[in-house]
């Protein structure tokens, strides 16, 4: 199998997307999610993927609806495969 192969290295290519850059505040996202984003610190979607759904569950405000709604602005570009359970 050629470790080359593009869909082999896809996950790389997922994680250096440019949409889990962009600032929280310019995403398509409800008030309610860019407030939960500045009261935790985050910044953009690239440091909320980079924590377990369990620690994000943690934080202030994150509940079900924002992990659902993080979701949804992740699937915008087929990328919520990018979550981690754990």
């Amino acid at each position: 199998m050629d470790k080359n192969h593009p869909f082999l290295s896809l996950s790389k290519v997922d994680k250096d997307h440019p949409f889990l850059s962009v600032p929280v505040f310019q995403l398509p996202a409800s008030r309610e999610f860019v407030y939960m984003a500045g009261l935790n610190h985050f910044e953009n979607l690239k440091q909320m993927i980079a924590l377990p759904v369990v620690e994000l569950e943690k934080r202030q405000m994150f509940g079900q609806r924002m992990l659902g709604e993080l979701l949804e602005l992740l699937e915008i570009h087929e990328l919520g495969r990018l979550l981690k359970e754990n």
